[in-house]
């Protein structure tokens, strides 16, 4: 399995079939990526050593993914935060006609191209707004993250479904939780509230549903769009397919 994964440490790519390159920002391309607390200490819940609960940080972790989803041109797949490490499962949106009207423009190319869709930049202010808050809530100066984020490259669709698999399914790994709707801040368990709502109230726009910041799992490979998909919502970059690039 190894020598299909190519692994990325804050953007830079480490693999065993590339030493060190970055992959083409232009292109598609879907990561796993991972945030850790310094220290292993547990800030996103209760922590034995300070006597602090930390919950908190969990809502805003989400609190700023679906910030973050609604305005860069990356679409999150899923994700899940437990006590000291969060996942994400991203897809840069290079294509979409937002960026492409930017990209026309020669003045904010070099900067904005680049930010609006890489992932590199959307964890690093994920990050650093987090970070920033919580050391400002205990006036504290040190890191908050231990170091740069790790990230893995899904090539594949079997890839991809099986990482999503794993990323939905760590809190019940971690005997954390018995069950994906006791799963808290996981997408799994934002889908299946999301769906139950639904099922109660026909009526509920989608927009309205706490997986509205969501990629959408929905694929129909008959009737779904060819290439860029903008989102109608605002919420989320691209109303593609959890598949589909």
């Amino acid at each position: 399995m190894q020598g299909t994964f190519n692994f990325f440490m804050g953007g830079t790519c480490y693999g065993p079939t590339r030493t060190r390159s970055m992959f083409d920002l232009s292109e598609v391309a879907i990561l796993h990526v991972i945030g850790r607390v310094t220290r292993r200490c547990f800030l996103f819940e209760f922590d034995p050593v300070s006597g602090k609960n930390f919950d908190h940080h969990k809502v805003w972790i989400e609190e700023q993914l679906k910030t973050q989803a609604a305005n860069f041109g990356i679409d999150l797949l899923s994700m899940a935060i437990l006590s000291n490490h969060f996942h994400l499962i991203l897809r840069s949106r290079p294509d979409e006609f937002e960026l492409n009207s930017i990209r026309n423009d020669p003045e904010k190319v070099t900067t904005i191209r680049t930010r609006l869709s890489d992932i590199g930049w959307w964890m690093r202010l994920l990050c650093q707004n987090i970070g920033t808050r919580a050391n400002k809530e205990d006036r504290e100066v040190k890191k908050f993250f231990q170091g740069r984020y790790r990230a893995v490259r899904n090539l594949d669709e079997e890839m991809l479904l099986a990482c999503s698999a794993y990323v939905d399914l760590n809190l019940i790994r971690a005997t954390m939780a018995e069950s994906i709707e006791m799963s808290d801040f996981t997408s799994a368990q934002l889908r299946i509230e999301s769906i139950q709502a639904a099922f109660k109230d026909p009526s509920i726009e989608s927009a309205s549903l706490r997986d509205s910041f969501l990629t959408p799992l929905t694929i129909d490979e008959r009737n779904d769009p060819i290439g860029p998909c903008a989102s109608r919502s605002g919420k989320r970059c691209s109303d593609k397919g959890f598949c589909r690039c």
